[in-house]
Parts: C-alpha cells; sequence; structure tokens
C-alpha cells in the first residue's frame, strides 16, 4: 500500500466499488481504511500486489480493467 503521484481516478473501480456498498463497506471487505479506499478510487494510492488481485477476485473482474494505470499491457498470449 504506497501512495503515489496523484493520477487520474479510477472510474472502473468506483463504478464496482458503488454495486457493491459503500466505501466503509468495501474497505472493511478488502481489510483497507475507508480513506485508503477513496485514494485507491481516485488514483491518489497505489494497492500492493496482493491487494490488487483480492480486488479484483472482490469485484470479479480483470485486474488489467480493474487498474488500466498500474497494470500495464495486457500481456499477448500466442498458443
Amino acid at each position: 500500500m504506497s501512495k503515489t503521484k496523484p493520477s487520474k481516478p479510477r472510474p472502473r473501480f468506483k463504478e464496482e466499488r458503488q454495486r457493491k456498498g459503500t466505501q466503509l463497506r468495501v474497505a472493511t471487505d478488502l481489510g483497507v481504511t475507508e480513506t485508503f479506499l477513496r485514494m485507491l478510487e481516485n488514483g491518489q494510492a497505489a494497492p500492493s500486489v496482493p491487494l490488487m488481485f483480492k480486488a479484483s477476485r472482490y469485484f470479479n473482474v480483470d485486474v488489467y480493467e480493474l487498474w488500466p494505470d498500474l497494470a500495464g499491457e495486457r500481456p499477448e498470449i500466442k498458443m
């Protein structure tokens, strides 16, 4: 859980959080403070890698969609 430079808000994160409920409820479910959750939504903080994946599972959303500014390019898988 490190702070980063202010960046763009994460609209997909916010949409999914609103579907689940209040910032307090989601923060509690994810094991973070309400303040930190708000910072995540606004792009003012970066989650730890475990939290990135925990939130992705919690919202049932691909990590690349939930954290587009942190996940980077989706690797191309060739079969």
